[in-house]
Parts: C-alpha cells; structure tokens; sequence
C-alpha cells in the first residue's frame, strides 16, 4: 500500500508482519502492541503515531517522519531508522538494539528509563543529533555530547582543542 492514507485508524494489536507501507499518511494512528516485524515505513508521515510496545524488530524505517511519536517500549530490533525524523519523540525503554539512526535527528527526544549505569549501545548513532535530547540520567552520555546540569537535556560537548590562548 503505497502511498496508503490510513491517517488516525486504530490497528492496535494488528498483525501487520512484512506489510509495506511506502510513504505513506498515517499520522495519529495506533499500532499499540502491533506486530510490524519487517514491515516497510520508508518515507512514511508518522507523526504522533502509536507505536507503544509495538514490535518493530528488523522494519525499514528510512527517512521516515515520527516527529512527536510514542515509542514507549517499542522493540526496534536491527530496525533501519537512518536519516528518520524522531524530533520530541518519546523513546522510553524502547529497545534499539542493532538499530541503525545513522543521520536520524533526535532533537527534544525523550529517553528515560533507562537500568542505572548503562551505557546505550547497539544502535548505530553516526551523525545522528541528539541534541536537547532527554538522555536518560543513569545511562552513559554518547561521546561528543554532555548533559546540561540543570535540564538534564544534551547538547554538543565543548571541545578543547588543546591550543594556546592567542
């Protein structure tokens, strides 16, 4: 279904395995504790959709808009989420594992909940902006980024390259 309007239709719980849904509209709509393994998203409007607890494990979510979106709990298992909009989106205990945010801009995400000292890994973050990100306060902060005291939201680190002042 490519190009598919599905905009606020509820398919929670909906077995939607390998389903292709190429750009297409679905802003508001609730895929809570869907199974989408494998499903393809590419280019798709997923803006402040549902995808609480939603099984995403290996989807194809290249380039996709999933500003504002719920992803609590979300399993993205080797998910390709390269070049993906996720700015404000909320990403508590949502499992990345494999994931690939190569160049995904996580402006203002929310990820909390994370177990106490561990460091987020698994997903691939090149080029990815975390910037005003809601880093969680227990986990490791990723190289290149600092949290800020009072907000606990990152922002690039400062660099000191080292050099004499002129």
């Amino acid at each position: 279904m490519t190009s598919a309007d599905l905009t606020n239709v509820r398919l929670a719980a909906a077995d939607l395995t390998g389903a292709i849904l190429i750009y297409a509209i679905l802003n508001g709509t609730h895929f809570e504790g869907a199974n989408l393994t494998g499903a393809h998203f590419d280019g798709a409007n997923l803006q402040f959709v549902n995808l609480r607890d939603a099984n995403l494990t290996s989807a194809n979510l290249f380039a996709a808009d999933l500003r504002s979106a719920t992803l609590n709990g979300a399993h993205l298992n080797g998910a390709d989420l390269r070049s993906a909009d996720l700015r404000r989106a909320y990403l508590n205990r949502a499992d990345f594992t494999g994931a690939d945010l190569t160049s995904a801009d996580l402006t203002g995400a929310y990820l909390t909940s994370h177990t106490a000292g561990e460091e987020i890994t698994g997903p691939n973050l090149t080029g990815a902006n975390l910037s005003d990100a809601r880093w969680p306060l227990e986990a490791v902060v990723p190289a290149g980024y600092q949290r800020d005291a009072r907000s606990g939201r990152l922002k690039q680190a400062d660099i000191d390259l080292g050099g004499t002042p002129d």
